[in-house]
């Protein structure tokens, strides 16, 4: 099986390559009514892909894949990956704000329900646009009557935090400044070199303060200052970046005491400073002589993604776990001693930084992956082609010169969304339109991979399911969920059964009945010995034959001729398999001397040596009775 967006080859030992089944548009119309699973708004795809999509419209992974891709190029140069990064974002950047706008951000049921409300012909240009990036007419409605600043900037909440800044004027924020641009000196930058990578020009026409800092991408600067970003903008994006890690990334840390409590918003913004200040220098050393453009470009996340401000974008920088998941987040924050102010530009310890800038997208990627996978997450990503059944990219969606980007060449046709609207419509098929024979393909991902191998001349990358990655999958997955103990082989699905391999084979400890000579490995199996063996109750299913045989007359005798013994139901049916049957069962003797008792099966045989060559002596309970042998009491 492979992926329907790559055609990469998916795993069956789970983790980041497993299968996932996904809904590739945002909805389906079936009965006339809208619905977020129906067919045929089905495929499956690797998990890492649905969990970095999630809420996105379905184009964010080709832009995605196509960005990677062209950071990845040997020979390109940089003014041909400037002018494809930069189709790039804006692409994304319109597919950001427009899936706000139509609610792709909420949840499944909040989307039904305002979905259904909308007239058909407003449903299909959602779905159009949601797949190909075509600005129809509602389209172009929605986005003529919002307010940019207000879609795509968070506003400063209220809390304890905010009241930081309730009083700060203009003063205080050229204080921070000030500290700002001591924290680019000590990481080898001149002032002017801070302006020129990390500040735009702050709103309106004051000499004072005319920077503003800017932690982001070079790409969207443009749109920072048309939208008048100021500190406040800055304060609003860290505010909420920190109050995110808080409440949900590190929120375990933090109740067991491993959170930073005195970090602030503003402190956040200095360290911010540090960790950009040293990622320039890192390009710089990486890019000998390079212009100081082609190094702001290259200041990319870890995965080579651009990191940019505005909320609900795939490139929203978030605050993520640098080294592994398994750790606490901390920015390696040093309190001054008593008496002394803190120091913005040395009271910080690189050693106990947990914490690192990333896009939304390297970060919901990454989950809660094993490190080891995630190299093999981005290549699938990188892979996720631009021509594709279930996606077109509109080329004016990106594009801000008259140079197109160039689409694979022959380019995969679009299915159409007639059964996305009308369940009766006929299903869409998968057919190669260059073979000079027709041929249909049984998935999306199928037909993308006969494209990638016969028409575009395609350098696969390794499937990331290959042996080597399903190791790197089973062994990841076998540590979530097995408990095992160095230096032994064994391993167990429940630390209660480790707990009691290592009393019983490590430690030598037996649980002994105090009744007879046998011994168990835990607690669990003696109780059911004793029981079962010594409580003095027979076995149920004897008693109950006994009972009704003897004292209720509960008997039914064998329907053939010349039979006239009568048995209880349970037995008369063994009769007739035995007896009378044209294919009888094999039969296995009792091995006691002296009995010629068989039965058909091995769980009865251990029943029949149970009850009648035991030890033990049953009684019957029922009034009058008092049978009692070692035997069975039918």
């Amino acid at each position: 099986m492979v992926c329907d967006y790559t055609g990469l080859q998916l795993s069956w030992a789970g983790g980041p390559s497993g299968r996932s089944f996904e809904s590739l548009y945002n909805f389906a119309i079936a009965d006339g009514s809208v619905f977020y699973h129906s067919p045929p708004n089905f495929g499956f795809t690797m998990a890492s892909l649905t969990w970095l999509k999630r809420s996105h419209p379905i184009l964010v992974l080709p832009l995605l894949g196509r960005f990677l891709r062209t950071h990845d190029e040997p020979m390109a140069d940089f003014q041909a990956r400037k002018a494809t990064w930069i189709f790039v974002y804006i692409a994304l950047l319109n597919v950001g704000i427009t899936s706000k706008l139509l609610h792709c951000n909420k949840s499944h049921t909040e989307q039904v329900k305002l979905w259904g409300q909308w007239p058909l012909e407003d449903q299909k240009a959602m779905l159009e646009h949601i797949r190909t990036g075509a600005m129809e007419s509602i389209i172009r409605e929605k986005l003529e009557s919002c307010k940019l600043d207000s879609v795509l900037l968070p506003d400063v909440q209220a809390g304890s935090n905010n009241r930081e800044i309730a009083h700060w004027g203009q003063g205080k924020w050229k204080e921070v400044y000030h500290w700002l641009v001591k924290i680019a000196e000590k990481h080898g930058l001149t002032s002017g070199e801070f302006e020129e990578y990390c500040t735009v020009r702050a709103p309106g026409t004051s000499t004072q303060n005319r920077r503003v800092f800017y932690p982001c991408h070079c790409l969207s600067k443009e749109q920072a200052e048309e939208m008048s970003w100021d500190w406040h903008s800055l304060y609003a994006v860290v505010s909420r970046m920190l109050d995110t890690i808080r409440r949900y990334c590190n929120r375990h840390a933090e109740a067991a005491g491993y959170g930073e409590q005195k970090m602030t918003p503003l402190k956040v913004i200095y360290w911010w400073a540090h960790h950009l200040c040293k990622k320039i220098q890192a390009v710089k050393q990486q890019r000998p002589g390079a212009p100081s453009e082609e190094v702001a470009f290259y200041l990319l996340d870890r995965w080579g993604l651009p990191v940019v401000p505005w909320s609900g974008n795939i490139l929203r920088a978030s605050l993520c776990k640098y080294q592994d998941h398994n750790i606490a987040m901390r920015f390696g924050l040093c309190l001054p001693k008593i008496g002394e102010d803190f120091d913005p530009v040395e009271h910080w310890d690189d050693f106990t930084c947990t914490v690192t800038i990333d896009s939304q997208a390297t970060n919901m990627a990454m989950k809660d992956y094993a490190v080891s996978s995630w190299d093999s997450i981005r290549r699938a990503i990188s892979s996720v082609p631009w021509s594709h059944p279930y996606w077109r990219v509109n080329p004016l969606l990106g594009q801000v010169t008259a140079r197109p980007i160039p689409e694979p060449t022959p380019s995969i046709p679009l299915v159409p969304i007639d059964h996305w609207l009308d369940a009766t419509a006929p299903l869409p098929t998968f057919q190669c339109a260059e073979c000079p024979f027709t041929r249909n393909f049984q998935t999306a991902g199928l037909l993308v991979r006969h494209y990638q191998d016969m028409h575009w001349g395609f350098s696969r990358i390794p499937d990331v399911t290959g042996p080597e990655q399903d190791a790197v999958d089973k062994a990841y997955w076998e540590e979530k969920t097995r408990h095992r103990l160095d230096g032994c082989g064994k391993s167990f699905r429940e630390a209660s059964l480790l707990r009691a391999h290592i009393a019983v084979k490590h430690q030598g400890k037996r649980f002994e009945c105090e009744k007879c000579s046998s011994s168990f490995s835990n607690k669990q199996t003696l109780n059911a010995h004793v029981k079962k063996m010594h409580s003095g109750v027979p076995p149920a299913k004897s008693l109950d034959r006994h009972i009704n045989a003897e004292h209720l007359g509960i008997t039914v005798a064998c329907p053939e001729p010349g039979f006239g013994k009568t048995f209880c139901d349970k037995d008369l049916k063994l009769h007739m398999k035995v007896k009378h049957s044209d294919d009888p069962p094999l039969r296995i003797p009792c091995t006691k001397d002296g009995c010629n008792k068989s039965s058909t099966t091995k769980s009865n045989l251990n029943e029949h040596i149970k009850t009648v060559h035991s030890e033990q002596t049953h009684i019957c309970s029922h009034a009058g009775c008092g049978t009692s042998n070692q035997g069975n009491l039918n």
